[in-house]
């Protein structure tokens, strides 16, 4: 009689103990749900994009005051969930229509604007007025987005309207939680490249050098000497002058490092189809890393115009944006106001977004480093670059969606 409340003991024991099932979620998924269950008050721990047992509680707990199935994973329903408590974060909805007010106000009053542009900014302010403390007004600041680049294209208002709009839009986003303005419809690609395998289960595409796969830290490239390399020539000179003209318009002297353009490169790409309105997440790391790391986004083929971010460890930690526009015509499109060191052995978060008007942010570990604007992408980019110029940068990971 004894036996079966035994056997009941050591099934309960081995379902306790059973290996947990891979979470579906993607590391980049996994980072937001903690960044914002932590917002909520919910103890995630920290927002390092990892599944442990704070996370999976916190998500019990955030489901159960929900009223919602306690299954402490994270999916697209959850997030969803997470996205309309966080709501616009610590954003009043009254300050802003306050703001916008008085903005088209003055407008009004020195006939700055066209009437039916007047009209539709008072009936967003209408709105702002009418929402309450803590509720989410994403949808009228996309509102009022559209009605301010409507009006650019129909030169409906002065310039200093125009950009005093521009400059309430991104005051919202920034006040926002990350999670909110991080909210991509559409994943165009999603790789943890240490459960990859190998590069070619990775979606990589060598052009020059070697990568591979180590399934503790992610995607090790392999540089070797451009002279002896069989790959794109074009695609191996753009790397080098990518890196030559950000160092040059970076110091704003004509000399560059020798670090600029090592005489050896791995670079890899991945066919991805995404709209000029992106976030790229990536986890990268590096020790005592001496040379350029690149990795952006191109159109049609490598050669074409696309954005790159490209990382100088040898010049104190340089980062920027840069823009090549075809034919290795490169322009710097803006570089960080302060530098940080990537190549320390420890992983570094970077979450970089464009959206349809040309504003683009770089984030590294949170903290916001680059905001810039460029309009000169208008079509469809066709895949992801990365250039290694140094043997000590590894990929953890990389995430995309767009706004299609």
């Amino acid at each position: 009689m004894i036996r079966k409340p035994i056997i009941l003991f050591m099934l309960v024991l081995g379902l306790a103990f059973a290996p947990q099932t891979a979470d579906a979620a993607t590391q980049w998924e996994i980072q937001q749900a903690q960044e914002m269950l932590n917002t909520l008050g919910y103890d995630a721990g920290t927002a390092d994009g990892y599944m442990g047992a704070r996370t999976r509680n916190a998500i019990r707990a955030f489901e159960s005051d929900m009223g919602l199935s306690m299954t402490g994973t994270v999916d697209q329903f959850l997030l969803d969930e997470l996205s309309r408590e966080v709501g616009g974060g610590g954003v009043d909805p009254v300050d802003y229509a306050i703001w916008l007010e008085d903005l088209v106000g003055e407008a009004e009053r020195t006939r700055s604007a066209d009437r039916w542009f007047i009209n539709e900014l008072y009936l967003v302010t209408d709105d702002l007025y009418a929402a309450g403390p803590g509720t989410d007004v994403s949808y009228e600041i996309e509102t009022l987005e559209n009605l301010t680049y409507d009006a650019k294209i129909q030169n409906s208002a002065a310039i200093w309207v125009l950009d005093e709009l521009y400059v309430l839009i991104d005051d919202y986003y920034l006040a926002s939680d990350p999670a909110v303005a991080w909210s991509w419809p559409t994943q165009v690609l999603s790789t943890d490249f240490r459960t990859a395998g190998n590069i070619h289960n990775a979606g990589i595409l060598l052009d020059a050098g070697n990568f591979y796969i180590d399934r503790y830290v992610g995607l090790v490239s392999q540089p070797i000497s451009l002279n002896n390399d069989d790959g794109d020539l074009n695609s191996e000179e753009l790397a080098l002058a990518i890196l030559g003209a950000l160092l040059e318009e970076a110091t704003n002297n004509n000399s560059t490092s020798n670090n600029s353009g090592s005489g050896v490169l791995a670079q890899g790409h991945i066919t991805a189809y995404a709209t000029n309105a992106f976030a790229m997440d990536i986890v990268i790391s590096a020790e005592n890393a001496t040379q350029p790391f690149v990795i952006g986004l191109f159109e049609t083929n490598l050669d074409t115009p696309g954005y790159r971010i490209a990382f100088e460890p040898g010049r104190g930690g340089e980062i920027a944006i840069v823009l090549c526009t075809g034919n290795n015509n490169l322009e710097l499109v803006a570089n960080a106001w302060t530098n940080v060191n990537l190549a320390d052995g420890q992983p570094h978060y970077i979450q970089w977004t464009r959206d349809w008007y040309g504003d683009m942010e770089l984030y590294i570990d949170g903290e916001l480093m680059i905001w810039a604007n460029d309009t000169t992408m208008n079509d469809w980019f066709e895949g992801v670059i990365v250039q290694s110029h140094g043997g000590d940068w590894v990929l953890e990971s990389i995430y995309l969606a767009d706004d299609s």
